[in-house]
């Protein structure tokens, strides 16, 4: 028969994850902040140019990696303008 995890190591790691959420949200934030004001800066750019006009739809991507943490994720959405 499993012994049950202690309350004790249930604390531990509920505390673990959130300084891990906490810490993620801080650099999401972080990021949040200086890419969007890129996107905000080329999308601006590409409708004075014509490349893009109000109501198009365009894909985007971010990725982020971290070899300390063998994290590598693409994630690509659709921006409508």
């Amino acid at each position: 028969m499993r012994s049950p995890v202690s309350t004790k190591a249930k604390a531990a790691q509920t505390a673990r994850d959130q300084a891990i959420e906490a810490a993620v949200s801080q650099f999401m934030k972080s990021i949040d902040h200086a890419t969007r004001r890129e996107i905000e800066k080329r999308l601006r750019k590409a409708i004075a140019d014509g490349t893009v006009k109000a109501g198009d739809s365009i894909t985007a991507g971010m990725g982020l990696k971290s070899p300390d943490a063998d994290l590598d994720v693409a994630v690509f959405g659709k921006i409508k303008l």
